[in-house]
């Protein structure tokens, strides 16, 4: 499965008592983290990582701040052979990222940047 979650995620939703959501949380477990060094055949690692590659190839200001390249110059996303799959816009995908971003009010300066950067950075390990 192209798109399948490498984590597993408790979600709990808060409700007072007039039935309305007043709260909830998410926690992230079972995160896959030797997927980020290692993928099998045929497998990407995370989508983020694809995606920021082709944000970055749209966006060249991006790309110069992160020094990232294309995703066949990386270790961890090139080593099962598979950079692209047929179906995922990668490139649109991060658009849609960093809409969410500007939806949930992230500050650019003090949040996206330093997402981004520390992303990025692990491609550079």
């Amino acid at each position: 499965n192209n798109n399948s979650s490498r984590f597993g995620k408790l979600i709990t939703v808060k409700f007072d008592t007039n039935g309305a959501i007043c709260g909830g949380s998410i926690i992230n477990y079972l995160l896959e983290k030797s997927r980020v060094v290692f993928q099998s055949e045929g497998e990407r690692n995370y989508h983020i990582f694809y995606q920021l590659i082709a944000g970055g190839k749209a966006d060249p200001e991006l790309q110069k701040t992160l020094k990232i390249t294309d995703a066949v110059d990386y270790h961890y996303l090139d080593q099962s052979g598979v950079v692209e799959i047929e179906g995922i816009n990668d490139e649109k995908d991060f658009s849609i990222i960093r809409r969410a971003f500007t939806t949930l009010s992230f500050d650019e300066d003090s949040i996206v940047a330093p997402i981004l950067a520390i992303t990025a950075a692990v491609l550079h390990l």
